[in-house]
């Protein structure tokens, strides 16, 4: 899941996410303006310090000695207003070089950038603010009243937050085109890698993806295998999948929504349209649908916990190239029956299925 997708469908589709989340989903850091303030005040100091001229911030409460409640809270109003005064004063003016600064992306990503990138958005996903997101949006989802596809839309606008924190303190902007170089910039220094630091790559993104899934579907970690399923098995799951998606009745379902689309002016947004109904198609009369539904049939569980349960899974074999090779052949025929244009899509879009984890 740490590989993504540099194809211009993945980008518009993460960048169609970035506008649902609103400017305030993403935090964008100066951490260099802190530190010259900070530099600032030492400086200062050790000026007051010099002179001999006492300063009063850096004065000590006598250790032993009690002060009445009064006059503590004096002290205190008297440090705020202080602190408060000094603040106002180190307002930057609009020609100060702070205030000018624009932040620029690296030119190119190194070994220690991309294990930095990617251990910083495992943190915020295991300990910080996505932790706290996703355990949200399991806990919101007890009677299992939310669609699949919201579901899946949220958890991954949460990922993709946290993701566009960490680019963003590197100075990418956080916008289409913020995310395309970066991801360029990553496919191009992954190439390069060795096999085995791609190895790590994956290794580390992998389990990211999974604590993720465990927190938003609320999954009992006790209850999920300990062992990877065997290329054999996962080769013949995702055949299994596969066939089903070129079902008759399956792409009979995906040409007759689609028949009823109003007209649009826009293509991306019929683009959209016709991606969305592949996507309900697939998760509700594929994977959830049917007697059995085919995540019972695989022995994943049943309704959402169940199809996620089967992502947890198959990540470690989603890159396999005849697994690939069985979702391509079928994604094609329901592209087609969408009538989605199949000469501008890339290969790795194609090889993909709906809602399935990130490259």
């Amino acid at each position: 899941m740490f590989f993504h997708s540099m194809t211009r469908g993945k980008i518009t589709t993460t960048a169609a996410l970035l506008r649902r989340m609103g400017s305030a989903s993403v935090l964008v850091t100066n951490p260099s303006v802190g530190c010259n303030i900070v530099q600032r005040k030492a400086n200062e100091s050790a000026a007051i310090a010099s002179s001999g001229i006492d300063n009063p911030l850096r004065r000590s409460f006598p250790r032993n000695r009690q002060y009445p409640q009064q006059q503590q809270q004096q002290q205190f109003r008297s440090l705020s207003s202080s602190s408060s005064s000094d603040h106002h004063h180190e307002q930057l003016s609009p020609d100060d070089p702070q205030a000018q600064f624009r932040p620029s992306p690296p030119m190119e990503l190194t070994l220690e950038m991309v294990r930095g990138i990617q251990q910083s958005n495992a943190l915020i996903l295991k300990y910080g603010v996505g932790k706290q997101r996703l355990q949200l949006l399991a806990e919101s989802n007890d009677g299992n009243d939310m669609p699949l596809p919201l579901k899946w839309q949220r958890m991954m606008e949460i990922y993709l937050g946290a993701q566009l924190h960490v680019i963003a303190s590197l100075g990418y902007e956080t916008n289409e085109g913020g995310l395309m170089k970066y991801t360029q910039q990553l496919g191009t220094f992954i190439h390069k890698c060795p096999p085995d630091v791609q190895d790590e790559f994956r290794r580390v993104g992998r389990t990211t993806w999974r604590d993720m899934l465990v927190l938003a579907f609320g999954l009992d970690q006790s209850e999920l295998p300990t062992e990877e399923m065997s290329i054999v098995d996962a080769r013949n799951t995702v055949h299994k999948v596969a066939s089903r998606l070129i079902e008759p009745a399956i792409l009979e379902a995906v040409v007759t929504r689609v028949a009823a689309l109003p007209p649009q002016s826009d293509p991306q947004t019929e683009m959209g349209l016709k991606h969305a109904i592949i996507q309900d198609v697939v998760v509700h009369q594929v994977y959830l649908g049917g007697d059995p539904p085919l995540v019972e049939e695989l022995g994943f569980g049943s309704g959402p916990k169940g199809y996620a349960t089967m992502q947890y899974v198959m990540a470690y074999h989603e890159n396999d190239p005849l697994c690939m090779q069985y979702t391509s052949s079928s994604m094609v025929k329901i592209w087609q029956a969408a009538g989605l244009d199949l000469s501008n899509a890339p290969p790795a879009a194609v090889a993909k299925m709906p809602m399935s984890a990130p490259n």
